[in-house]
């Protein structure tokens, strides 16, 4: 008659082991979750930062029209006039022989040529200098 061994209970282990595929599904999908969340998160974060500058750019618009309406308006003659008084400033419009009128000169490829070969001959450089 063949002799029974006995199981050691020490050594048994009461436990359930999950399967491998199944921890890497549940370690994937966790993972996923998390950088979904995360993605969400920045995008509100973008889009409130996104409004706030809406806002920002509307407010410095209209102060810059507000600014440019002001500027108009005083500069405009009767309010220069005004300042002047306000002021006591007294000045007059300039006579006929008082006035200069200046001429734009013409351009053309030959005097920038020449200009050129002259400012190279003043500063005794030959050819094109370039800097580092």
């Amino acid at each position: 008659m063949k002799v029974r061994k006995r199981k050691n209970r020490k050594k048994m282990v009461y436990a359930y082991s999950k399967p491998a595929p199944f921890v890497g599904i549940v370690v994937v999908v966790v993972v996923t979750a998390l950088v979904y969340s995360y993605l969400v998160y920045s995008c509100q974060v973008l889009g409130d930062d996104i409004k706030r500058m809406e806002r920002q750019q509307i407010d410095l618009k209209n102060r810059y029209v507000n600014e440019e309406y002001r500027w108009t308006e005083a500069k405009s003659p009767a309010n220069i006039d005004a300042a002047l008084k306000r002021h006591n400033i007294v000045m007059t419009w300039p006579t006929a022989s008082q006035v200069v009128h200046l001429n734009s000169p013409t351009v053309d490829k030959h005097n920038i040529a020449s200009l050129d070969s002259t400012l190279l001959r003043g500063s005794r450089l030959a050819g094109t200098v370039m800097n580092d």
